[in-house]
């Protein structure tokens, strides 16, 4: 099955996922400083005399409720034209993309608070077939296989043709 061939990959990104930090804690220029790096836009303030006129690098001071979370929004954008299904059984590239997104529906499942994803596919017959809307990820590993088997009746059965440009 496409999910215990990802299993080791899948706790790896859950790893990788619980460890994004929050924008508000993230490192940013501080303005007008007494220290630092001479800031470049106060140029002609510093020959005035003016004190304040250095920026580094560092945690800005939260402000409360200056701003709100915000969920980090994912966009995977997936290829399921024709060749996928006809080339596969010579490489495998459509049973190695499901691999890939079972391993990303798996591993976002339970971060609905800190991102939300959509999966969207191109093929021959469109630059946007959605699979998953931001809205509404799957719930359960049924859904989630309804997902797969709804990628691979796509290529099995979508016109030949190429939409990679307009899908970016």
């Amino acid at each position: 099955s496409f999910l215990s061939r990802v299993e080791q990959e899948i706790a790896q990104l859950r790893t990788v996922l619980d460890s994004v930090e929050s924008r508000k804690q993230e490192r940013t220029w501080l303005k007008n400083q007494s220290f630092g790096e001479l800031d470049d836009s106060k140029l002609v303030d510093a020959v005035t005399g003016e004190r304040l006129t250095f920026k580094r690098r560092g945690v800005k001071d939260p402000v409360p409720q200056m701003f709100s979370e915000k969920k980090k929004r994912l966009r995977f954008v997936v290829d399921v034209s024709g060749s996928m299904y006809r080339f596969n059984g010579q490489d495998g590239r459509l049973e190695r993309e499901c691999e890939l997104v079972v391993m990303l529906m798996e591993a976002l499942d339970g971060f609905d608070s800190r991102f939300e994803y959509s999966i969207v596919g191109h093929s021959g017959e469109s630059d946007e077939i959605p699979f998953v809307d931001y809205n509404e990820p799957p719930r359960s590993r049924k859904e989630r296989l309804n997902v797969i088997l709804t990628m691979i009746a796509h290529s099995q059965f979508c016109f030949s043709g190429d939409m990679t440009f307009e899908a970016t």
